[in-house]
């Protein structure tokens, strides 16, 4: 079987943070069950693919909003509005629905997808919806974005965050009703994406070191 790992930004060796640390188990858990695993995604600037053999890489890309100009966050923002992506997606849309086609048939035939969190599965989701999927859930984003509306310090954010929460509501609810399988981070995400039973989604415990963990079960 030979699944293609879908995600913002690809792996790169480090286990900073449990993002980094859900993407390791996963793709090693995939491998020792003998699933071949090709990862498509963005490199950060300057940070090369920890596995170039099985990676393929759209290109550089910094989507941090805090390393951006004020340029850019307007950018960013009017991209969103006229393409009705959320903020968060829309960052990725350096590249086109072509490329991303082309570097998907790089990687030659597939069986099926792991979309790695809502961000790049929600800036190119009609490109992986004619295989079966799995959807890795790293947070509700949601009703994260529903908490920062709530905390804006001005109206124009909060109305901001407004519109992220409600398009990322529908991307998450399409994504977990086409995928065969979810994982989430922590218990509670799982009813709160609307797949508590069992044979819908599993949490995926994470553990900090300098080694992948061992995904059980």
């Amino acid at each position: 079987m030979h699944l293609l790992f879908a995600t913002s930004i690809v792996p790169d060796g480090a286990l900073a943070s449990g993002y980094e640390i859900a993407n390791a188990a996963i793709i090693a858990a995939l491998r020792r069950a003998g699933v071949r695993v090709t990862v498509i995604g963005f490199i950060w600037p300057g940070k090369p693919a920890a596995d170039p053999e099985n990676t393929v890489v759209l290109g550089a890309i910094d989507v941090r909003t805090d390393n951006a100009s004020a340029r850019q966050k307007l950018a960013w923002v009017g991209k969103a509005l006229l393409s009705g992506l959320t903020f968060a997606s829309v960052k990725l849309r350096a590249v086109s629905d072509s490329d991303v086609l082309a570097a998907i048939e790089q990687a030659g035939p597939v069986d099926g997808y792991v979309l790695n969190s809502v961000q790049f599965a929600g800036a190119f989701e009609k490109l992986f919806t004619e295989r079966p999927s799995i959807f890795v859930a790293h947070n509700v984003e949601h009703l994260s974005a529903r908490e920062n509306a709530a905390a804006a310090g001005s109206l124009f954010q909060r109305l901001l965050f407004r519109r992220e929460a409600r398009l990322l509501k529908a991307v998450e609810e399409r994504l977990c009703r086409r995928a065969r399988f979810v994982f989430t981070l922590a218990e509670e995400d799982r009813a709160a994406l609307g797949v508590a039973s069992d044979n819908r989604s599993a949490v995926l415990p994470l553990v900090t070191g300098a080694q992948a963990p061992t995904l059980k079960g």
